[in-house]
């Protein structure tokens, strides 16, 4: 069925003329048989004209209709008077009645339009004159009992089918195509048929036998169609709430699937058994437009017709179900768009746009639109318009998640992209073995454009320096802002480090650039690390935390500009694999204690050693100190290990006491450790524990440790030193010490950096250093411990100069406590048997 308009352009629009040519040809060619075949003078009673044609026209303008199946079907009796006109009636007479009673009721009642009268008068002449025909042929006088009534069975019978074959083949020349549905509901009109044929027999019967039961058929004929017509009502609801209920579904599915308005439109024509439906929309802009399907089944947009301005003029006013008959809408006369009726319901689908849904004309059945059709639609118009609201909700829904969307993946102040597009966009194209770098950049001295001329000034900085790094980067590379004023750019157009390097520093140049901004010409700086990445050898995650590495690393090395290395990745996944490693390593007691003798520079004795804890790792390498240092204090592991190695510096100190020796261990503290604060306390109770002198034990901080927070550290190391126990400020002169806050420190050392003993042969100013330390120590009254003694020159110097402490190749590395005790003896002996210490290198 054709669901948009009956228009000039449309390929349906010569179908009435198709259908008034066949139809015509049809009538001429049944009134020439009947007049040259069936014609007879037969007598006859005159007042059974008038009574068949009666019948006729009752049936007609009283029918029953019966939906099935989506199809509705018809019944009009029209067989009975059939049945009993070929009892007494020449089918002059029969064809007759039937033309008049059908002219009247289709053309006059219910003004169908001509090429639809037409059609229909030409098929009830085809079955009347079929009828009489066949009857013609089968017999030459039709008898009550069972040859006449098959005869009339079979007359009548071919007769109907042969009507429906003429609606069928007008309905398909209509449409230029057969649509063999229209001859599915047959078997129906065949069981009314043989309803109507019964009855016609039994009043036959009645009437030849002259039984006064034939007045007692006229209620039963009554009832017998009341009942049809209550039968055929309910059928009709269960009907209309079925076809509701799959429009709902239908409509439901439509709505995700987008095809809402094809699927109204067809489902309309469907249900209403129209020939064209559409929609008419008063936009926000004012203007009318009418939404139709066209021949291919897409929703057409045209201006709407002076009809469906009366249409929406009328809904203005009035939301009521308008049935259109003529010029019943603003004196707009339906017929100027090619239609004959039509039924308008206005569907509430929102203040600001009013809708009306219009189906045009009854197809395939002789009664015209009803109060029944009017409801149908007003009701299907209220699911049509929760649909459409739905839709308008779920296209809301759509554009805000793609709004979110957008937010979600792009910078909302630059527009650029954020971390988590550019990360799905990298690990995109590393799963394609793409060759990749991802450079991360940070603005120095954003901070002070905040803090100077407010964020809504460093906001403009910001847009402005991702628009250079647009202007700057190649084709296909992707800039995103990560948050605050760090960016970073994945680039696919560098083909090495070279050209890498060479984009990485034009960055950088041009966001160096001045910016203006509060009357103000600034300028800022600019970080710029790079991660580079061969083919499947990374992923998202770590390229972009390579990336950030090598750009603290230009950061605090002012390079500008930094090349991702392993080397410089204190945070790279082997150092994390150690943290489970370290920890079971404490645990096990794996780790092992060293010990490196320190040595009176004025009398050659030994005096103490200083613990060094190491990591030796059966079949694999050994881990240096200051990698699992740096890992225990950044994971926790730092308190486990300090105090695994105090119990084994006081341990061991405490055997060497209780066998004479009185050999002082200086052992290192961790910044992490000053934050514990129970150390002092712990110390103490190992002290006490082992019995042990607490002079025999020496903690040693790097100048840097103490010198990070002066104030806060020296009450610290107050209670450290109330325990007893030495302090040593270790790597002295490397550091920014405050004489002020070094008289206070209750320090007992001073450690001279290895770097000043190792150049004070060759460098005057490290010479210089030593000795200065060296007097500053005499004149506070600490010890002064010089590091990294290699050569007996340096010996010499250092004692000359009053040096009190030295450690270093020179005497010994450090030791395992069995190679120490050993070398220990050593020592004891020479010094027995020769006036002097014994070095070693």
């Amino acid at each position: 069925m054709y669901t948009g308009m009956h228009g000039d352009e449309d390929p349906e629009s010569h179908g009435p003329s198709r259908v008034m040519a066949f139809a015509t040809v049809t009538l001429i060619a049944v009134t020439v048989t009947l007049r040259l075949w069936l014609w007879t003078d037969r007598p006859f009673t005159w007042w059974l004209v008038p009574t068949i044609w009666a019948l006729f026209l009752a049936g007609e303008l009283a029918p029953v209709s019966i939906e099935f199946r989506r199809e509705s079907h018809t019944f009009s009796f029209s067989s009975v008077p059939i049945v009993i006109a070929l009892f007494y009636l020449p089918p002059q007479y029969l064809a007759g009645a039937r033309m008049c009673a059908s002219l009247i009721a289709l053309g006059v009642v219910h003004r169908q339009p001509l090429y639809r009268l037409v059609s229909n008068l030409a098929t009830h002449l085809v079955e009347v004159v079929v009828a009489a025909g066949m009857a013609a042929i089968l017999t030459e006088h039709i008898d009550i009992g069972p040859k006449g009534w098959l005869v009339i069975m079979t007359s009548v019978v071919v007769g109907n089918m042969c009507g429906a074959i003429t609606v069928t083949a007008a309905i398909s020349i209509f449409q230029r195509k057969y649509e063999p549905a229209l001859l599915r509901g047959l078997w129906l009109g065949g069981l009314s048929i043989l309803i109507d044929i019964v009855l016609a027999l039994l009043i036959v019967a009645l009437a030849r036998s002259h039984q006064p039961a034939l007045w007692l058929m006229a209620p039963v004929v009554i009832f017998i169609i009341v009942l049809m017509r209550q039968f055929s009502a309910v059928t009709a609801r269960h009907q209309h709430v079925e076809l509701l209920y799959q429009l709902n579904r239908s409509l439901g599915e439509a709505v995700l699937q987008g095809d809402v308005i094809p699927r109204l439109l067809r489902e309309s024509v469907d249900i209403l058994h129209a020939e064209a439906a559409w929609l008419i929309q008063l936009g926000t802009d004012g203007l009318v437009r009418q939404l139709h399907l066209d021949p291919s089944g897409e929703v057409a947009v045209q201006t709407a017709s002076a009809f469906d301005v009366a249409v929406i003029d009328q809904f203005r006013s009035s939301d009521t179900t308008i049935l259109i008959r003529g010029e019943e809408v603003s004196r707009v006369d339906i017929s100027t768009i090619g239609h004959h009726e039509a039924i308008a319901a206005s569907l509430a689908v929102d203040a600001s746009r009013l809708t009306a849904l219009v189906v045009a004309d009854r197809s395939g059945t002789i009664r015209s639109f009803d109060e029944a059709d009017v409801t149908l639609l007003t009701t299907l118009a209220v699911h049509a318009a929760v649909v459409l609201r739905n839709v308008d909700l779920v296209d809301s829904l759509r554009a805000e998640s793609e709004r979110n969307e957008e937010l979600a993946t792009h910078d909302p102040l630059t527009g650029l992209p954020n971390r988590t597009l550019i990360h799905a966009h990298l690990q995109s194209l590393l799963d394609r073995d793409e060759r990749l770098a991802v450079m991360l950049i940070d603005l120095d001295r954003f901070k002070e454009v905040n803090d100077t001329l407010g964020h809504q000034n460093g906001d403009l900085l910001l847009i402005e320096a991702g628009r250079r790094m647009c202007e700057t980067v190649g084709e296909g590379d992707m800039i995103a802002r990560l948050g605050g004023d760090e960016f970073a750019v994945l680039v696919r157009s560098a083909a090495d480090d070279a050209e890498l390097i060479a984009l990485a520093e034009a960055i950088r140049t041009s966001l160096c650039q001045v910016y203006e901004l509060a009357d103000a010409e600034i300028e800022i700086g600019a970080s710029v690390g790079v991660s580079t990445a061969t083919a499947g050898s990374s992923d998202a995650a770590t390229m972009l935390r390579q990336a950030d590495v090598a750009m603290y690393a230009a950061k605090n090395d002012h390079l500008g500009v930094e090349l991702y290395t392993p080397a410089r990745d204190m945070h790279s996944r082997e150092r994390l694999m150690l943290v489970a490693q370290l920890r079971n390593a404490i645990e096990q007691h794996q780790l092992a204690v060293h010990y490196q003798p320190l040595v009176d520079l004025q009398t050659g004795f030994v005096t103490g050693a200083e613990a060094l804890v190491r990591w030796p790792r059966e079949g694999a390498e050994t881990v240096m100190p200051d990698e699992f240092i740096y890992v225990a204090e950044n994971t926790g592991l730092i308190r486990p290990l300090t105090q695994l190695v105090l119990r084994e510096c006081i341990s061991q100190a405490a055997k060497w006491f209780s066998q004479g020796l009185e050999i002082r261990l200086s052992l290192n503290l961790s910044p992490r450790n000053l934050l514990e604060p129970d150390l002092a306390a712990q110390i103490a109770e190992l002290l006490r524990v082992a019995n042990l002198p607490a002079r025999l034990i020496q903690l040693e901080l790097t100048e840097s440790t103490v010198m990070s927070d002066p104030a806060g550290t020296i009450g610290i190391l107050r209670r450290l030193r109330a325990t007893g126990v030495g302090l040593a400020i270790d790597d002295f002169g490397t550091g920014h010490s405050s004489l002020a806050y070094l008289t206070a420190l209750p320090a007992t050392e001073l450690k001279i950096d290895k770097s000043f003993v190792a150049a004070m042969l060759t460098d005057p100013a490290s010479r210089t250093v030593v000795r200065s330390i060296i007097d500053l120590g005499r004149n506070l009254g600490l010890e002064v411990l010089a590091e990294g003694i290699e050569t007996p020159d340096q010996y010499d110097t250092l004692r000359e100069m009053g040096c009190h402490l030295g450690q270093g190749y020179l005497f010994s590395r450090a030791l395992p406590i069995g190679e120490f005790d050993e070398w220990l003896l050593r020592q004891q002996t020479a010094r027995n048997d020769a006036p002097s210490l014994e070095t070693t290198r």
